[in-house]
């Protein structure tokens, strides 16, 4: 009788572990998939960035183009696709592009 008593308990002490281990496991692993979902959105947001500024550079380097070939006055300001480019020359040349959050600029000394 007495080893029934101690043959249970030791079972019922099995299966708590087993349970407690499972629950640990799960915890990590989740643990697991959020740092690594948490790692892809980042290199997402980087990825659109960086294509941003490529095209906000690409811009840039059409409308200088065309301003060479134009004769216009200084301050030259263009409002397109919710960026502002303008183009002066004072003392240097400076071609500037702005979005909401973001601003590129080439310089050129005279």
């Amino acid at each position: 009788m007495e080893k029934d008593i101690t043959t249970k308990s030791l079972r019922r002490f099995k299966e708590g572990f087993i349970l407690l281990e499972s629950l640990v496991a799960i915890s990590v692993l989740t643990v697991g998939i959020l740092y690594y979902q948490d790692c892809q959105l980042q290199l997402v947001k980087k990825s659109q960035q960086a294509y941003q500024d490529v095209a906000m550079l690409r811009t840039l380097y059409e409308e200088v183009s065309q301003y060479r070939q134009m004769s216009v006055a200084t301050p030259y300001t263009i409002n397109q696709k919710n960026q502002r480019i303008t183009i002066t020359t004072q003392t240097h040349t400076q071609a500037t592009i702005a979005s909401k959050n973001r601003s590129w600029s080439i310089y050129r000394e005279i």
